[in-house]
């Protein structure tokens, strides 16, 4: 049988044969729907007559589809005839017991009987599933051939859809997004928001708020110095402060405003996050307010040992360089190396670069041999130094500090795990160590292949100016490479002045490139707290306080447990040891304006020049006469005094906020 069959059977049906009935609750009820996709949708509802036993017309329905719904998938569509029609006859069906559901889309009669709403995908499906939990329904499928009414209506539709009838649409507004599970219920949602009741009990208790709700409702006055203390700091908000008719709470636009008592508390909710202060920031602005609540939560943010521990490195700081070396083996930078499980001594000339080596028997390196190394170098190679550099080993033993003092020779380390500081001997360490490395024969380490390859490195210009041979002897020493005699000639060698401008010019090439994306950190001072980075998991997890300040960017700090550490500064990062917090003013005491903290300028003042007035016996500070012009001339106004009660901040406890 064609299509027009079905739908001329269904039109007489309609038409010709309804025979309606007065609804009652204790018949059988069934509802039938149907959709289609070009048209609309439609449904019938139907009782069954217990006397005759036949269906009866109780209500129908149809209506075209919107644009937004004439893109739906087809299952969305027969899924949102049913919801539509539940809503249309919710007057009969709300309360029954039970009815059937008629569709003759199979797909959806599981989704309706079987599925729970945490298995629905679809946010369409789950959002006309929710709307259908009020009734208690079966969902029943049957042969399209059977459904002729309700597809009868479907096809020929005679209401147009209003913004009600969008259904599967979600709530336009964060409001009503909020209340669609009330509005679902059919009933407001009564349960209360246990966060807001809190605020709302401390802001009933705090005369600060009571203060500025009374002021809201009578209007804030025209300047802030006719504004009581205690509200000031809410004057440059004044004009989106606010009271909530339903509940009462203060609210600063869509955001609420709390306590001076819940400030701690909902700064600790906002530390769970441990994300950074403009990550907390930016949630807090969303919903809560109070005076002066970034700078409270930037400084909660520094206080919190979780969050910082996690924090990057310090920047690199511009480059410092040691104090230049004027002549050869002025300045001296040593280290101590290891290779397959022997140490070595690394000396190097600051002025020329000459590497010194000397490879010991094995890992018992002791003060004594290093004294030995120095002296043997002393005498044979270069002289007594100035000044020797190297890192925190064996060199600060007190035998070998003995050793420098009888030699007059001075002493500097560079800071524990920053050897960068000492970079000229951890640079000949790795060129060194290059050279161990390859002078090994059979896998022992030759000494005679390395004493060649020795020559050829102190051989090879440095920079592409001059060697260190060239520096210290101004001309070559014969290594292992053939040389004519006139690459010795003092006429061929380069001249003085012009080496010493291309070294500078190179040294100031060198720096510029390192100082490009370099940054100096401020200064720390005695009594400052600190967080000490460890060296290995670049974490930043001890704390400590800086007593003493060094000459080359490094401090001395002492942790809690009374243990000296030295650092540089890049492995210290200045620690907040208090976080923002709320002390409850005693009885009968005035209640401090929380004003934001801001930096206090400094003000130079002039250094006055006049004597001090004279003492009297009557109590009077005696009148000095100065130069002036006009009335008055040469007498000194009274002092005037401040008439405001001077009030202890209470903005930062003395006790420990992680407690």
């Amino acid at each position: 049988m064609s299509f027009t069959f079905y739908m001329y059977t269904a039109s007489n049906i309609l038409v010709f044969n309804v025979n309606t009935l007065l609804y009652n609750p204790d018949r059988t009820t069934s509802l039938h729907v149907d959709a289609s996709r070009l048209h609309g949708l439609g449904f019938i509802l139907k009782q069954q007559d217990p006397a005759t036993s036949k269906w009866q017309l109780v209500q129908a329905g149809s209506r075209f589809l919107s644009s937004a719904e004439s893109r739906y998938a087809m299952i969305e569509l027969e899924c949102l005839a049913a919801a539509w029609a539940m809503k249309k006859c919710r007057p009969f069906l709300e309360g029954l017991p039970a009815f059937d559901l008629i569709t003759d889309h199979r797909p959806l009669i599981p989704i309706l009987n079987e599925y729970s709403l945490d298995k629905l995908d679809n946010p369409r499906l789950l959002r006309l599933r929710l709307q259908m939990t009020r009734f208690i329904f079966t969902a029943k499928w049957v042969p399209g051939k059977i459904n002729v009414e309700a597809d009868a209506l479907s096809r020929a539709p005679v209401e147009h859809a209003s913004e009600a009838d969008e259904l599967a649409e979600g709530p336009s507004t964060f409001r009503a997004k909020g209340a669609l599970i009330g509005l679902i219920a059919g009933s407001p949602n009564q349960s209360p928001d246990l966060n807001l009741k809190a605020v709302q009990l401390a802001a009933d208790a705090d005369p600060v708020m009571t203060s500025l709700r009374e002021t809201i409702i009578a209007g804030f006055p025209n300047d802030k110095c006719n504004l009581p203390e205690q509200l000031r700091p809410f004057w440059y908000a004044r004009h989106q402060l606010a009271i909530d008719e339903d509940d009462g709470t203060i609210g600063m636009g869509p955001r609420v405003v709390i306590p001076r008592s819940m400030v701690r508390q909902t700064i600790q909710v906002l530390l769970g996050m441990h994300q950074g202060a403009s990550k907390m920031r930016q949630r807090a602005r969303l919903s809560v307010f109070w005076p002066g609540m970034d700078v409270d939560i930037a400084n909660a943010a520094a206080a919190c040992d979780s969050c910082n521990s996690r924090l990057a490195s310090q920047p690199k700081e511009t480059i410092r360089h040691h104090e230049p070396a004027t002549r050869p083996f002025e300045f001296l930078h040593a280290d101590l190396g290891e290779d397959n499980g022997r140490h070595f001594l690394v000396i190097v000339d600051q002025f020329s670069g000459w590497p010194h080596f000397t490879m010991f028997p094995n890992k018992n390196t002791t003060a004594r041999r290093l004294i030995d190394e120095f002296r043997s170098f002393f005498v044979s190679i270069g002289g007594a130094p100035i000044k020797i550099w190297s890192d925190n080993g064996l060199f600060p033993a007190a035998e070998f500090q003995d050793f420098l003092r009888d030699w007059k020779v001075g002493w500097e380390s560079s800071s524990p795990h920053y050897p960068q500081s000492n970079g000229r001997a951890e640079a000949g360490i790795k060129a060194i160590k290059a050279l161990v490395t390859g002078s090994r024969t059979g896998g022992t380490f030759d000494q005679n292949k390395m004493a060649k390859a020795l020559l050829l490195y102190r051989n090879a210009p440095r920079m592409g100016i001059q060697s260190p041979a060239q520096l210290i002897f101004n001309r070559p020493i014969r290594d292992g490479l053939p040389a004519h005699r006139r690459s010795f000639a003092p006429e061929w060698q380069k001249e003085a002045r012009e080496i010493e401008q291309r070294q500078r010019k190179m040294l100031e090439k060198t720096t510029n490139y390192y100082n490009r994306d370099a940054k100096d950190l401020p200064e720390l001072t005695t009594g400052d707290h600190v967080l000490i980075q460890h060296p290995d998991s670049k974490r930043w997890t001890t704390p400590g306080v800086v007593v003493e300040t060094g000459p080359n960017r490094d401090y001395t700090v002492k942790t809690p447990s009374g243990r000296i550490f030295r650092r540089n500064r890049r492995m210290l990062r200045k620690r907040t040891v208090v976080m923002p917090g709320t002390i409850p003013p005693a009885e009968n005491e005035p209640v401090a304006a929380a004003e934001p903290i801001r930096p206090i300028p400094t003000i130079e003042r002039a250094t006055p020049t006049t004597t001090q007035p004279e003492k009297r016996t009557d109590g009077q500070l005696g009148q000095q006469v100065g130069v002036g012009r006009g009335r008055g001339r040469g007498r000194i106004p009274p002092i005037r005094q401040s008439t405001r009660i001077s009030v202890p901040s209470n903005r930062y406890p003395a006790e420990d906020w992680t407690k």
